[in-house]
Order: C-alpha cells, then structure tokens, then sequence
C-alpha cells in the first residue's frame, strides 16, 4: 500500500471501497418509495426487528474474530498466514453457530414471537441459517477489504444489498405481509454465502497439514477477540436500542416509521463505508511511519462528514417525497439519527490508538458509557415524546460515544491537532439538528439556516476546502484525460 499513501491515492481508494454502498444508496433510492408504498408500517416494523436481531447473532457467533482477522491479517501470529487465521475464523464460527442453536432450540417459538410478535417455528431456522449466512459473508467480504480488492468487495457487498432491498419488492408481488419477506431473505443470503464458498476457496486453508491444532495461535486470536465480543454486542445494543424500546413502549407501525426514517440516515453511510473499509487496512499497515498524513485525516473526514449531513438536510423535503406518506412523519426528528454515524466515523480517525496498542479490552469502556446514555435517554423521553426522543437519545449516545473513545485513543495515538476545531464543526451539526426539529415544516427558513451553517463550516475548514477542491478537480482532470485518450484510440 506504501505507493498509495499519497492524498489522491488514498481519496481514491476510499471511493473505490465506497463504491458498493454508493450503488447500495441507488437501489435503496429506487426501492425505498415502492417499499414503504407496498408494506405498511407495522410490516416494515416487524421486517426490520428481523433484521435488527439476524445481526445480534451474526455478532455474537464471530466472537470478535472477524476483526483479529483484520488486525493480524499483514502480521500474522506465530508465523501462521493470514489464511489459516482466516481458517481458524471459518472453524471457530461454524462451532459456535450449532452451539448456538441447540442452546436456543428450545426456546425456538418464544424467540420468534419476541422478533415479529408470533410464534412461528419457521421464522427461528430463518434467524439461525440468516445468522451462520451473514456471519461467513462477513468474513469472506473481509477477505477482500484486507487484499483491497475494491471491486469483489463491492460485487459481494451489492448482492447482500439485493438480497434484502431487490427482494422484499419480488416477494411483494404475491404477498406484502413480513412472512414471506423473511423466507425469501434467509433463502437468498444462504444460496450468497453458499456461492462465495467456492469462489473464495482460495482464501482458507485446504491442506489438513496446514490446520494443524496450534494452541499458541488461537490464544492470540481469542486474547484479542473475545474482549471485543461484549464490546460489539453492547454497541449493537447501541445502535438497536430504540428500535427495541420503540417496539415495546409504542408499536411495529411506530417502529416501521422510525427505522425507515433509519434507513434514509443511512445516506451519511456513502461517507462512512469506504472511509471504514480503507481506512482500518490502513492504519495497521502504515501506523509506525506515516502519523502525521493519519493525523490529517482526522481534519477532512470531521469537515466531510458533518458538510455531507449537512447537505442531506439542505434537500430533506425532496427525499421525503420518495417515502409512503405513512412514513413522512418522522421529518422532524430525522436530523437526529444522522449525529451518530458522524461521531462513529469521526470516532474512527481519534480512536485508533486503542486498536494499534492491542488495548481492545477499552472498547467496553466508551461503548458502554454511550450505550447508558441512551438507554437512559430512551426510557425517559420515548414516553414523553415518542420517537423523537428515542432519535435525540441517539444523538446524544453518538457525542459520548465520539467523546470518551477520542480521550482513550490520543492516549496511545496521536490524531486529533485542534479540539477546538472538532468542538467547533459537531456544534455546528447540533445547531442543524435544532434547526431541522424547529423549522421542518417552514422549508425557506431552515434551508437558509443550514446553508449559513455549512458556510461556517467550511470557514472553519477553508484549508481543507481548498485541499478537497483542488484534489478533486485533479481526479476529474485524470478521468478526463483517460476518456479522450481512449476516444483518440478509437
């Protein structure tokens, strides 16, 4: 990656890594309106509870080797490569999934009324195969995340996306309840991962001599691992705790809005995706000689993300157009859900101390303390102000979540040149919150505000601006050229 360090080879490399989630926003942008016009919200509520649960149990039977993976993958442990680490993973996940399922079995109906509010046997083997699925997919799109092979990344990456988005509307045409929904998804991600199990067969181990019992190896890998288990599950119960507490203290049809609501959040996710795939690959294999390039990033994703979510308000009445008008309630409290996956991206540039000083055990603490504050945060102001609360609770997880894993990573790393500054650019985000809460029916005033507000921000990042700017426009003049060279050819 050394010939890639420079700032248009690491641009471009994030946009390849974003492309799949690029061409992601495009479907969801096309099936989103036929969804949210073809399901009800108490449909879509239950459709997403599925979701919400396929991933707790995709987390937990990893038991965080998913990311040993990623973080030994160029240095290996023990001399072991990085495919029989990869192995081991494969292994480890099978196990841990059939322990998994005879453990719940007997609890197979309770489960599935808990998910979608009826106790179908069938929807629990739906939760079991989509979790094994989802859980191998995982490991094999990080096989291509850490050979930086942008373009089998984002293939796999998109057939996920269709099995979930492209789906619901197939199923759709003979029957718009949640059941068949969720019988054609877990069809689908076990035929994908079926797929990419012969065409991945290169990335494990297929000589038994190789697999050999190394009792050394694995120590490692579950030292580093299993730490970040409860971590990650504690930071799903983050990001799902509203669609929880929503479901329980209001109803599926609240939980329909407000996570489809969720879903047009997710547009801060073309930001967010590639810098995420990149940027860990990065990091681990660039941290010892090129600190000060890592601690710049910190200033332009901090300006890029809040200018982007700050642009995804500017057009917010035109977005909302695309969704079932069942669903166009929850504009208001819209901007809300867009702080936390700022902070989280953020939070990846000021955080990666913890992971470079193999300190994973600290990922409990800034997870924990954001998931308190919005636990708290929901059982308060759900009651009181329904959805609304639950997305400001939100927002208020993403600050101390970004806040007390900054303080734990410039310990060990660091990244971060002006405080002040980030303060800065995440109060001028808030202000754009309040805004949008505000003025959400009045278009003209909150539209002049939020533009005022993103000139501010680039104020304050003007030599970002001119950075970006003039990269960019290098990279257009590079396409350019390339088009009229291959025009001259023909």
């Amino acid at each position: 990656m050394a010939d890639k360090i420079n700032a248009k080879g690491f641009i471009k490399n994030i946009v390849g890594f974003s492309m799949s989630t690029w061409v992601g926003f495009a479907i969801s942008f096309f099936t989103i309106p036929i969804i949210t016009r073809i399901f009800d919200p108490d449909a879509m509520g239950k459709i997403n509870m599925y979701t919400t649960i396929v991933n707790l149990g995709m987390t937990i039977v990893l038991c965080g080797l998913d990311q040993t993976y990623t973080r030994f993958y160029y240095e290996g442990i023990h001399g072991k490569s990085s495919r029989v680490i990869f192995s081991y993973a494969l292994i480890a996940t099978t196990f841990v999934s059939a322990v998994a399922i005879l453990i719940a079995f007997p609890f197979r109906e309770r489960l599935a009324y808990e998910v979608v509010g009826e106790g179908k046997e069938i929807i629990f083997w739906c939760l079991a195969v989509s979790i094994y699925a989802m859980a191998i997919l995982r490991l094999y799109n990080l096989n291509y995340r850490m050979r930086q092979d942008c373009i089998r990344f984002s293939i796999q990456s998109l057939l996920i996306v269709m099995c979930t988005k492209v789906a619901y509307i197939v199923c759709a045409g003979w029957d718009t309840t949640y059941y068949s929904a969720v019988l054609l998804n877990s069809g689908l991600v076990v035929l994908l991962m079926a797929v990419y199990w012969f065409i991945q067969k290169d990335a494990r181990v297929s000589s038994g001599k190789e697999l050999v019992y190394d009792k050394e190896t694995v120590r490692v890998m579950l030292k580093f691992g299993l730490p970040l288990m409860p971590a990650s599950i504690i930071a799903w119960l983050n990001t799902s705790i509203s669609n929880l507490l929503i479901k329980e203290q209001l109803t599926f049809t609240a939980l329909g809005v407000y996570s489809s609501a969720l879903s047009i959040a997710s547009l801060i996710n073309l930001i967010q995706a590639g810098f995420n795939m990149y940027w860990t690959a990065f990091v681990y294999e660039n941290y010892k000689k090129e600190q000060k390039r890592i601690s710049a990033v910190h200033n332009y994703i901090t300006y890029v993300m809040v200018l982007f979510g700050m642009g995804i308000l500017l057009f917010q009445d035109i977005i909302f157009l695309l969704l079932g008008e069942s669903y166009r309630s929850s504009k208001s409290f819209f901007a809300f859900l867009l702080m936390a996956p700022i902070c989280y991206t953020i939070s990846e540039s000021t955080g990666v101390g913890i992971a470079i000083a193999k300190k994973t055990q600290l990922n409990m603490v800034f997870i924990l303390g954001s998931l308190i504050v919005n636990v708290a945060g929901c059982y308060i102001l759900i009651p009181r102000y329904g959805s609304m609360g639950a997305a400001i609770a939100s927002a208020a997880a993403g600050l101390v979540y970004l806040a007390i894993r900054s303080v734990l990573g410039e310990k060990y790393y660091k990244c971060v040149n002006s405080y002040k500054k980030s303060v800065t650019a995440l109060i001028l985000m808030l202000a754009a919150c309040i805004v949008n809460m505000f003025f959400s029916e009045s278009p003209w005033v909150r539209i002049g505000s939020i533009v005022l507000l993103m000139i501010v921000l680039t104020l304050l990042y003007v030599k970002e601006f001119i950075k970006l700017f003039k990269l960019a426009a290098g990279i257009l003049q590079d396409i350019g050229g390339r088009l009229l060279t291959f025009w001259d050819k023909r």
